[in-house]
């Protein structure tokens, strides 16, 4: 059973987004009425609670995401906002004992010509660099040229998505031994056939020069993404993503990455099907649910026959799905997701106040509700 634990936050309007540091023992929240603010996670009699340590004003319009980096880079908080910028905060100390800290703005980053949508810190193995998505369809990649002095960031690369189409969420793969993947969730509306999630492969450890490698389109007008996710990798030679859309669903996609460039082509295929009602067991007498069926592999003449033919483009590296996307059904729109630190366990939050957790049977074929928690009071 999960454990609630409700936070008084005192923000005055909706909150966007929620982000915990590495060890899971403070967390941020922005909102709309243009304020952060951080709390501290306590151990009492009474059990565990949430305290406010720090509240500021941090832009001069909604807040849309915030992100802790890496904690050996120190406290450090990154936020985007409607206001077209992209904010660097830092926690200093105020005293030589350390005991009083305030949050100050180290740096201001107003490249874009629009809506900053999410901001995310590069894996740590990568240094000190964070990526932007903007809502003319770009992502500008930022490093800290002096880890010490924050006042100081330049732009690494920009990667023109030629969507037109708002970039609303970012992921990075987090393997130290394959190669970089940035996942851009694109929001479109409309019949337009764009693109759900463009993956963009970086050829060099500077990040300076990428690749778009293939895309993923699932035809959900007028559906759109609203989130995704990879999962932590610890070991495995391919990768997770989780894709929330505005039709109730989570897709999971098996991505392999593998290292050598001779690998068979695979085609990534959409499959889904949808339980009558997620929240409850079907019925015995209930027919079982269409199967996902596997896609056609795609071997190295196939390959080269359809891409002569121009039937399929070829990625730097193979996108497979062994057993199609697996599709998490849901009533209302998911709109955050979050992996476990083990990559077995997706969190999806929704606009009805409520959070599922989700877990990978043995095999990968399966996912299950493990746990569903739902607001006691009447949400905002």
């Amino acid at each position: 059973k999960m454990e609630v634990c409700e936070v008084q936050h005192e923000h005055r309007d909706l909150i966007h987004h929620v982000a915990f540091n590495l060890y899971g023992k403070r967390m941020a929240t922005c909102s709309s009425d243009q304020t952060i603010r951080i709390f501290e996670k306590c151990e009492s009699a009474d059990g565990r609670h949430w305290k406010k340590s720090a509240e500021f004003r941090a832009h001069n319009g909604t807040i849309w995401r915030i992100c802790w980096a890496h904690p050996e880079f120190g406290q450090i908080l990154a936020s985007c906002s409607f206001d077209h910028g992209v904010t660097i905060w830092e926690e200093a100390s105020l005293d030589a004992s350390n005991t009083k800290t305030d949050w100050k703005k180290r740096n201001e980053i107003g490249d874009s010509r629009g809506n900053v949508w999410d901001v995310r810190f590069a894996p740590h193995h990568l240094g000190l660099k964070l990526a932007t998505g903007d809502s003319d369809g770009i992502v500008r990649i930022y490093e800290a040229t002096d880890i010490i002095n924050l006042a100081s960031w330049s732009l690494q690369q920009s990667l023109d998505t030629q969507s037109n189409r708002k970039c609303v969420a970012l992921s990075w793969t987090t393997s130290i031994a394959a190669p970089t993947v940035l996942a851009v969730a694109l929001q479109r509306s409309g019949s337009s056939e764009c693109a759900d999630v463009q993956l963009w492969q970086a050829e060099d450890k500077d990040l300076r020069k990428w690749t778009k490698a293939a895309t993923i389109t699932r035809s959900l007008s007028p559906h759109y993404a609203t989130d995704l996710a990879f999962a932590p990798n610890f070991g495995r030679s391919f990768n997770i993503l989780a894709l929330a859309t505005s039709d109730a669903t989570v897709a999971v996609y098996r991505v392999d990455i593998p290292l050598t460039s001779d690998a068979a082509v695979t085609l990534l295929t959409a499959a889904s099907h949808r339980d009558e009602d997620p929240l409850r067991p079907q019925s015995r007498d209930a027919p079982p649910p269409t199967p996902l069926s596997a896609p056609p592999a795609v071997g190295a003449a196939a390959a080269s026959e359809a891409l002569a033919n121009g039937e399929m483009s070829a990625p730097p590296f193979p996108l497979a799905a062994p057993t199609a996307p697996r599709l998490i059904d849901l009533e209302p729109c998911v709109m955050r997701l979050s992996w476990n630190m083990t990559g077995n366990v997706l969190a999806t939050s929704a606009d009805d106040g409520t959070v599922r957790l989700w877990r990978q049977r043995l095999g990968g074929r399966e996912w299950v509700k493990e746990t569903l928690t739902r607001p006691e009071a009447p949400h905002m």
